[in-house]
């Protein structure tokens, strides 16, 4: 297991619930898709909503956003493969 560490700041705006379950989330992309693929839609989703996966994971729908642009129609295999 991999341990997150976040800013202060960052940490500060977010629950404590809401920040367990984007690190595990970030956790569970990870291990699924692998370290490449996780850092690619981290930088996408930065690209084009200017937040990184952590806070992303609060509003789901970008995350998708970026997933349904990486792997089109496969995104919802994806998402069931990763929320499992």
């Amino acid at each position: 297991m991999e341990l997150i560490l976040y800013s202060t700041s960052q940490a500060d705006s977010m629950s404590e619930t809401d920040y367990l379950i984007s690190s595990s989330l970030q956790l569970i992309v990870k291990e699924n898709l692998g370290e490449l693929t996780f850092n690619k839609i981290e930088k996408r989703l930065f690209e084009c909503h200017r937040m990184g996966f952590t806070q992303a994971a609060e509003d789901f729908q970008k995350i998708d956003s970026v997933l349904r642009e990486f792997f089109g129609k496969g995104a919802d295999g994806v998402e069931k493969q990763i929320l499992k």
